[in-house]
């Protein structure tokens, strides 16, 4: 179950990231005084480290993919399962973005409704699975594959 619930929670934060929220599109906001765009950008904030203009059209936090795709499972028990972005994200400085936007209140992991469901289905989908004599696959069903993140 630890295989699937991990796998889950990778795909969620790749959701997040495409869609720049934690339970809706564009909820990750700027801390910045003064803001643009309906809050998601600091004023002084132009040009993203791509080159690109900010525009309202971008998506915060999801200028490469490198920091959405670095999100990996780091520790995993019969309890617990934790994801957050490896080492090798953003010349190994990925944990403090990700933990300086957590702190901001643009949270990337976590729990919500929207991850139980997907979680229910995927557990119950395994539980078929093995109830029925089938060896269950490594990645869950609805896997979106690491592939599909893009600016």
């Amino acid at each position: 179950m630890r295989k699937v619930a991990g796998k889950v929670m990778e795909n969620m934060v790749l959701i997040r990231f495409l869609r720049g929220g934690y339970k809706m599109k564009g909820d990750w906001k700027s801390t910045a005084s003064s803001t643009k765009f309906g809050g998601r950008w600091s004023e002084k904030y132009n040009k993203r480290p791509s080159g690109a203009t900010v525009s309202a059209d971008k998506i915060r936090m999801l200028d490469t993919n490198e920091l959405a795709n670095s999100y990996r499972q780091l520790s995993v028990d019969h309890n617990h399962v934790t994801v957050g972005p490896d080492k090798r994200s953003h010349g190994g400085d990925g944990e403090l973005i990700a933990e300086k936007e957590e702190k901001a209140g643009n949270h990337i992991v976590g729990f919500t409704d929207e991850i139980n469901k997907a979680l229910e289905y995927e557990m119950q989908n395994y539980l078929d699975m093995v109830a029925n004599g089938r060896e269950p696959p490594y990645l869950p069903k609805s896997s979106i594959g690491r592939q599909s993140v893009s600016v």
